[in-house]
């Protein structure tokens, strides 16, 4: 490990500590193209539990199905199919699906 630093180390002395900023006075891309923003909701871990609280279905594969089974009892589902999980002592903590926590972390930066 010293010989690998006191390599670099030397290296180092060598290397000249400026950094080149060019500035662009125009665009590089055309503001009149549009662009959509496409957003798949992909399968996430809490669809089972949430499929299985609601509608008593199991997933078909064995070991998920006694995943969900262990996991299910720490979970409360409200009337609006909203997820909590129980915590120890405490407030119930909402469960958010993958896409909603984006939108959710966006609100708090503004």
């Amino acid at each position: 490990m010293l010989i690998l630093w006191t390599l670099v180390s030397s290296l180092a002395e060598e290397i000249p500590r400026l950094i080149k900023v060019e500035v662009v006075a125009e665009l590089s891309i055309n503001v009149g193209v549009n662009v959509s923003m496409v957003t798949t909701i992909r399968p996430c871990r809490i669809d089972p539990i949430i499929d299985f609280l609601a509608e008593d279905r199991m997933p078909v594969d064995e070991k998920e199905a006694k995943k969900v089974r262990q996991t299910v009892a720490r979970y409360w589902l409200s009337t609006d199919r909203t997820l909590y999980r129980r915590s120890f002592g405490g407030p119930y903590l909402q469960c958010l699906h993958p896409s909603k926590c984006v939108a959710v972390t966006w609100k708090g930066v503004r």
